[in-house]
Order: C-alpha cells, then structure tokens, then sequence
C-alpha cells in the first residue's frame, strides 16, 4: 500500500455490473472512476485478466473499491500495483470464505453442467437472493443481468469458483450486509464492518455504506 495520498477512487462493479448500482453512493470528495468489464481472452486468469484492466488506472496510488466479484477483482489488482486501499463490498477476500456450495461446484465441476441462459434468469428467488425488493432497485438488476455478456459471465463464475487466493492484507477493508443470502457473512473470517443488509447494501443502504467508505479512505491517508 502506498504512503502518499489519492483524491482518485477506481471502482470494480459486481458480475457483469456497471456505475448504476453505485448510483445512490456518496463519494464525498474523492472522484470516482468506474472501471469497464472487458471480454476475457480465451486463455485469461483473474490474475491475467486484472492486469488487462489495470490499463484504464491513471493514477498512481489511487484507492479502490470492489463490489461482490469487483471486490476480488480489486484485490488481484492491488497485488500488481502500489494502491492507497482497497475496500471490497458484499465480496470476500479469500478462497476460504466463498460459500460450500460454491468450494463443492468448484471443485467437482458441476457449474458446466449448467447453461450459460440459467443464470440470466430474472425471478422472485434472484431478487430473494439480491436481497432487493424495490421495484426501481428490481428493474435495476433484471437490466443488468439481462445485459451481462454471455461469454463473459461463464468465465467468470469459472474464476470465481476456482480462486486460488489465501491470503489476507490487514489493509483491505470489508463492508458486508448481515442477511446476504449469495455470500454469506457466517463465511466471512475477520476484518469486516457489518451493515444491516443484503447483497446489495450499495443500492439500499447507500447512507451507511458511503460514510464507511468515506471513513476507510481517509483512515488509510493519515
């Protein structure tokens, strides 16, 4: 982690997501960046992959911030260059706190089974999950879901299922919702600042989750 200050905050969205589920997010006075998803080359890691991305960071030392797989992303990312923090949301931060379900899928393959279109269903179990229930916040998600590039989101759930990472900076900050139903926080080992919430704490616990944020980002600059 780096010593000197960033006003500049880079931010990795969730699975296939974009700026509009930080759209009720406070950055007081940072100037946020949203990173873009790009379409994973054939043979691309997490690791490989967060060194294509990193060609959209321009500033030396910025902060970041990772929602649910953004928050992984975030945390490859931080291993290839010097950072001011890292805040992960609704995420993990290690292999060891995905869920079993997901170690199990993981581990025997079982995820290829499943097509590609299944997991771009829009239901009341995904809202269920999302822990989302407001209808602008429901639309929210069926657009974005609907919108994730197939070829992308395969790879995806194969990198998430297979991380190999083990271990845990101090420095990394971990915001989490205490009823997330995709990620469990029972799962989650340490470090972590709980909001009463789901999965989506950004969209509707924006006031808790912007002041934390706020209050990371400062922390790490003293």
């Amino acid at each position: 982690m780096s010593s000197s200050t960033s006003n500049e905050v880079y931010i990795f969205s969730g699975l296939g997501a974009d700026e509009r589920v930080f759209c009720n997010i406070d950055f007081k006075d940072k100037k946020p960046h949203y990173i873009q998803w790009i379409l994973p080359e054939k043979e691309d890691t997490l690791e490989t992959y967060a060194t294509r991305l990193i060609e959209q960071i321009k500033t030396p030392s910025p902060h970041l911030i990772g929602l649910s797989f953004g928050g992984m992303m975030a945390i490859e990312v931080s291993k290839q260059i010097e950072v001011q923090s890292v805040t992960i949301i609704s995420s993990v931060k290690t292999k060891k706190e995905l869920p079993l379900s997901f170690k199990i899928m993981g581990s025997t393959g079982l995820y290829k089974l499943i097509p590609v279109w299944v997991f771009k269903q829009t239901n009341f179990l995904m809202y269920w999950l999302f822990g989302v229930s407001d209808k602008e916040e429901v639309k929210l998600i069926r657009n974005i879901i609907k919108e994730t590039n197939s070829v992308y989101l395969k790879w995806a759930i194969h990198e998430i299922l297979n991380w190999k990472h083990t271990d845990v900076h101090e420095s990394i900050k971990h915001i989490h919702g205490t009823k997330d139903r995709v990620l469990p926080i029972h799962n989650i080992r340490n470090q972590v600042h709980k909001v009463s919430g789901g999965h989506m704490i950004v969209l509707n616990k924006p006031k808790e989750v912007s002041d934390i944020i706020h209050e990371f980002m400062k922390s790490s600059e003293i």
